[in-house]
């Protein structure tokens, strides 16, 4: 492992944006992750884990500390007599291929991710979802290693102990554990009616965001917020769909007050999807903050409707 000084962390986010890491490194394997915490104990570092980056924007001063890519792609699969089959995935494994996986061996519980980017660590750190399902709903256990043991050893995590909430996980609240595998846990289901699922996602998908490819984004910017019955009846009128738990999506209210096409810089909310800023070519992280602040004092004048943000600001 090469611990590297001064990275660009640009390319290392979906959102194309970023300054320079004060060093950077990939880690494979446990002793990997062993020397990189202790080269930043030593050093008084900061240490900032770093998955797919497809939920992060970066500052334009970059970071000062160590930013630890993981890697750990590997995985074993245990087929049981039940139907049900576990995998134990690595961190680093791409959440994509994951779910290409389930599909092509008929394994049903995933299909809901189908075009979601990232890696498995990073979708158990925020508790992923979509359409009304989340990834908790497949994790039976999380392996963690805790920066604060000196020995480094890996320690399981129940699900019940896991903390998952909507976008939250003890992971994601505790900067000191990392996530090193997850054991998810998928049921045998009939091929057509699993591709069938998995093609009205993508279409849904593709209905409801900006076209893959055109601009660097990290998908959506905010929750979806709890707000009161009065909202949500305008919703539910508005958009003939039903709220989930009192939750209306960030992208309608931010799509009510006009904000489609607002642009700061080169960032810009979508003109599809409200939820998304959008790199147009050069945006900076300050022109990124600028809009988010822009949209959530907004919302909040129009709806009373305080946003929080999903994606990670790293400053």
């Amino acid at each position: 492992m090469e611990i590297q000084e001064k990275v660009s962390l640009k390319k290392y986010s979906t959102f194309k944006i970023g300054g320079e890491a004060q060093y950077f490194c990939i880690v494979k394997k446990k002793k990997d992750l062993s020397e990189a915490v202790d080269f930043a104990k030593r050093n008084e570092l900061k240490i900032f884990l770093l998955g797919g980056g497809s939920n992060i924007l970066f500052s334009d001063n970059g970071f000062s500390g160590l930013v630890v890519k993981i890697e750990n792609d590997s995985w074993e699969i245990f087929k049981e007599a039940n139907g049900r089959t576990r995998l134990l995935c690595g961190a680093g494994v791409v959440f994509n291929k994951l779910t290409s996986f389930a599909i092509n061996n008929s394994l049903t519980g995933l299909e809901w991710s189908a075009g979601i980017p990232g890696t498995v660590g990073g979708a158990v750190r925020g508790n992923a979802g979509a359409f009304g399902k989340e990834i908790k709903d497949n994790v039976s256990k999380v392996f963690v290693i805790d920066t604060n043991d000196e020995k480094l050893e890996v320690h399981q995590i129940d699900l019940a102990d896991c903390g998952f909430e909507y976008r939250s996980s003890v992971f994601k609240e505790n900067d000191n554990l990392f996530v090193w595998e997850v054991e998810i846990e998928l049921e045998k289901g009939d091929e057509r009616v699993i591709k069938e699922k998995v093609k009205e996602i993508i279409k849904k998908r593709n209905l409801g965001q900006p076209s893959v490819g055109l601009f660097p984004s990290v998908g959506c910017i905010f929750k979806n917020p709890i707000v009161s019955s009065e909202v949500v009846e305008k919703f539910e009128f508005d958009s003939e769909q039903k709220s989930r738990d009192g939750k209306v999506p960030a992208g309608w209210l931010i799509d009510r007050c006009d904000l489609k096409g607002e642009r700061i810089g080169d960032a810009m909310i979508d003109q599809k999807q409200a939820n998304f800023i959008v790199n147009m070519g050069n945006a900076t992280s300050e022109d990124v903050i600028i809009l988010i602040s822009l949209v959530k004092m907004k919302v909040r004048n129009k709806f009373s409707v305080q946003l929080e943000e999903e994606v990670k600001i790293l400053m």
